[in-house]
């Protein structure tokens, strides 16, 4: 209760154990009094996500434009002995799936394992003593969807792209004039 037993209540465990006792209320007050505990790490944590899944993204879409431009040679060799649109697309979504199934499936396994090495330690303050109240890992299930809603998307785009690409090298030019 907020009335005055709850203040009669608090004087009286404070003179019988002052040590131990934890106002939850007051605690309260206090983080909602300090906006750099309800926002600033709040704010820096969503700005730093978003940095890192834009130069992913970026990565990603380097990474596929350098892969085409390396393998044209390959491809049209594939496509001058045969290779349908549907085989050669077949090998691109392939390839650009197991790299992004793996990147995926580790950035998440390796996140998962540094929040449970790292939470721990959050609970501490400068004397080694636990705070109160402690620290609590929540997943965010909109955000990561929204994410991974991306990166598909950048995979779809990046895929398809490299898919009319290579449906589209001049195999005879290429051929011709070779590419190491």
């Amino acid at each position: 209760s907020n009335g005055a037993d709850r203040g009669a209540l608090v004087e009286e465990l404070q003179a019988f154990r002052a040590r131990d006792l934890i106002d939850r209320v007051e605690l309260q007050e206090t983080f909602r009094a300090d906006p750099l505990i309800a926002a600033g790490w709040r704010g820096i944590l969503s700005l730093a996500f978003i940095a890192v899944l834009f130069v992913t993204l970026l990565g990603f879409g380097v990474y596929s434009y350098v892969h085409a431009q390396q393998r044209r040679l390959e491809f049209a060799l594939l496509r001058s002995m045969g290779l349908s649109i549907r085989g050669l697309a077949s090998i691109v979504l392939l390839e650009q799936a197991v790299v992004v199934i793996v990147g995926i499936g580790l950035g998440s396994w390796f996140g998962y394992q540094l929040t449970s090495i790292v939470m721990p330690f959050l609970d501490l303050n400068e004397e080694g003593t636990r705070v109160l109240p402690t620290y609590a890992a929540r997943v965010n299930w909109p955000v990561i969807i929204a994410t991974y809603g991306a990166m598909a998307g950048v995979f779809v785009a990046a895929t398809v792209g490299l898919i009319v690409f290579f449906s589209r090298i001049g195999i005879q030019k290429v051929l011709r004039f070779g590419e190491p």
